[in-house]
Parts: structure tokens; sequence; C-alpha cells
């Protein structure tokens, strides 16, 4: 599903089939949060307990027509991959409700498309089914409801066609300062990442601190070098050492000490360690980088004394 309103249609036609009379759905952005709720609710025949925690689940359906359903295990991974979370809960012969989160925080949260179109097809293609639509954001506090459109045009079908271009038009209109919120959540998210991307690049640039290089030839691969480098990568990490630089570089040409690490300080020699080791690591960010205390039991200097 490439966008929200794909979601939205999927599984909306789940409340269709389970023979509900009304479905809301709203759509929800809370700016304070950076969140977005996609909640649809229907009084349809609902769910046993014992059936929802296997909806997620690609491999399980209730229906006979095929041995898969995708709809809801699709969300699933949607919300997941932008740092969101899918609920279902559901009572028998009173409904059901889906509400999945999405994060503005997340590059992976999907864009809202199509909403309008998505809408529309649902009233117009099922006249015998009365819709609310809710939505809250910022900018937009609205609410849809054809059992109020329904009252007033009496006898004239909901799908009529004269109904269909004022809905259609009515749509356009309402959503768009809502559409254009959600765009900019997104494009914000993605201009604040750009920024730090770009500070980041730009330290690296006029940075004069340490270096940390990693040999990642294939002999200091094969003595273990990866789990070095990933050991000093998320130690610099966790201790915020803005200052240092982690790089690798290919074959130091000492292939029987590896793994190799060399650091490199302004003002300093280059100290070279082998023979590491992922906790070796940990201890020589400790003593050496943090405190500035080489760990001269494991330099080559060690070796050549």
């Amino acid at each position: 599903m490439k966008d929200i309103s794909l979601h939205l249609l999927d599984i909306v036609q789940n409340s269709i089939e389970a023979k509900s009379t009304l479905i809301t759905i709203k759509l929800i952005i809370v700016p304070s949060d950076r969140k977005f709720y996609l909640i649809i609710r229907d009084n349809g025949c609902g769910i046993e307990h014992n059936r929802l925690q296997h909806l997620t689940d690609p491999f399980y359906t209730s229906r006979k027509t095929r041995n898969v359903g995708l709809g809801l295990s699709l969300l699933d991974a949607s919300t997941h991959r932008s740092l969101g979370k899918l609920k279902l809960y559901s009572i028998r012969s009173k409904g059901t409700i889906v509400m999945a989160s999405y994060s503005f925080k997340s590059i992976d949260t999907p864009p809202l498309g199509d909403i309008k179109a998505s809408i529309l097809s649902l009233i117009v293609l099922n006249p015998q089914i009365d819709f609310k639509l809710v939505l809250r954001s910022k900018t937009t506090d609205y609410t849809l409801d054809t059992r109020y459109m329904k009252e007033i045009l009496q006898d004239v079908p909901i799908n009529d066609p004269d109904v269909v271009r004022y809905l259609k038009q009515k749509l356009e209109n309402d959503l768009r300062d809502f559409e254009e919120e959600y765009k900019m959540m997104t494009l914000e998210e993605l201009e604040k990442i750009r920024k730090e991307a770009l500070e980041r690049v730009q330290l690296r640039k006029e940075r004069t601190g340490t270096r940390i290089v990693v040999g990642m030839a294939t002999c200091g691969i094969s003595a273990g070098a990866r789990p070095v480098l990933e050991a000093i990568m998320d130690e610099v990490s966790k201790r915020g050492l803005s200052d240092v630089v982690v790089s690798q570089t290919g074959c130091i040409g000492l292939c029987k000490y590896e793994p190799i690490v060399e650091v490199l300080r302004p003002g300093e020699n280059k100290v070279t360690y082998i023979k590491m080791d992922p906790e070796k690591a940990k201890k020589m960010i400790a003593e050496h980088i943090v405190n500035g205390h080489v760990v001269k039991e494991w330099t080559i200097e060690s070796i050549q004394l």
C-alpha cells in the first residue's frame, strides 16, 4: 500500500463485509506529538476474541475466497515502519475499531494519498451504508455525516449524479487545509532531518578532533574487525563524542596483528592498537579517547619493545 487512502479503502472493505450499517472514519493530526491517527469504527458483526490475535498474520483469514488476508497485516507493517502501532478492538455483534498510529518523525510515514477520492467512492458505491468522516488537526475541525445528508435529500439517492458532483466539490474544498497540514508535517520532519545531516557533514569537514581508523581489509575482517568497528561506533554514539570521527581503511600491512585500530589526535603521535576485540575497543574509548591515557599493553610498541 503506497499511501493512507489505500489502507483506508482496504480496511473499510472489511467493515462493509461485516454487514456494518454505520462506519466512522477518523483522521487525526496531533502536531504536539508529531503523530497521525487513522481510526475506523463500525457496527458490524464483530470478531471473536480468540481471532483478534491472528488478524495481522498475512496467512490468516476468515474468507473462503482465498487462503491469506493481507489488509491488516500490511497496515500493521506500515505502522511499525513508521514508528507507530496498530491496535484492534472488537466485540461480537457490536462492532470493531481499528486504530493505526504513525509518527511524522519517521521518513517511512506514507503520504496521505487521495483521501477525497477514497471517501467519495465509499459513499457513492455503498449508498445503503452510512459514513461519518471526522478530521481533527490544528487547522481543521470537520465532520461529514451521510445520515444528515440523506435526511435532507429524502427521496433523492446519495449516489445521484448531481449529488456526486456536489460531494466531490465539497470534499475537495473541505479537505484542502487538512491535506496541506499533513503534507507540511512530513515535509517539516524531512527538512529537519536534512538540516541535521548537513550540520553533521559540515562538522566533519571542520573537525580537527580525534580520528579512529579501523583496518577493514580481508585480513582484518577475517580476524574480527567488523564487530570491533561496530563496538567503537556504538560507544562513540553512546558517549556523545561529537568531535570523534570513525572511519575504515584497507590493509595496514600488519596482517598477523589484526584487528588493528589506529588513533590519531591533533598534536600527538599516531597510536596503533593491535589484536583488538569489542571489549578492548570499549575500554580503549574510555581510557584513551575520553581520559587521554593510552592503553600501552595493546599497542604495536608493546610488541616491538
